[in-house]
C-alpha cells in the first residue's frame, strides 16, 4: 500500500487533546506521501490555532487572520473582532463604525 496522507492526518497528529491523535500518529509512522498543498494547509490551520489559543479568537476568525497575515495584508476589514486590535503587522478594521 502507498498512502496519501491528507492534512487533517497532520492535524489530528498534534493535537495533544484529540482522541483521533494516536491514529494519526500510526499513520505517519507507517509513511505515506503528502502533497506541497497539504504542508500548506497544514501549516494554516497550525497559525490558525495557534491564534485561536494564543490571542482568544474564534478558530474560524483566527484561520481569517491567518491567511491575510500569510498574504501579508496590513488591514482587515470586519466587524467580527475588536476594532483597533493588531496582529503583528496586521490591524483590524471595522469600517462599520
Amino acid at each position: 500500500m502507498k498512502p496519501f496522507l491528507d492534512t487533517n492526518v497532520l492535524v489530528y497528529a498534534v493535537l495533544s487533546d484529540d482522541p483521533r491523535r494516536p491514529t494519526a500518529g500510526r499513520l505517519l509512522a507507517a509513511g505515506g506521501t503528502i502533497s506541497v498543498q497539504v504542508l500548506n494547509e497544514f501549516a494554516n490551520v497550525a497559525r490558525g490555532k495557534l491564534l485561536a489559543r494564543d490571542h482568544g479568537l474564534a478558530f474560524y476568525d483566527a484561520l481569517i487572520v491567518a491567511a491575510a497575515l500569510e498574504a501579508g495584508c496590513d488591514t482587515l476589514f470586519t466587524e467580527d473582532m475588536q476594532h483597533g486590535r493588531k496582529f503583528g503587522s496586521l490591524t483590524i478594521i471595522n469600517p462599520f463604525i
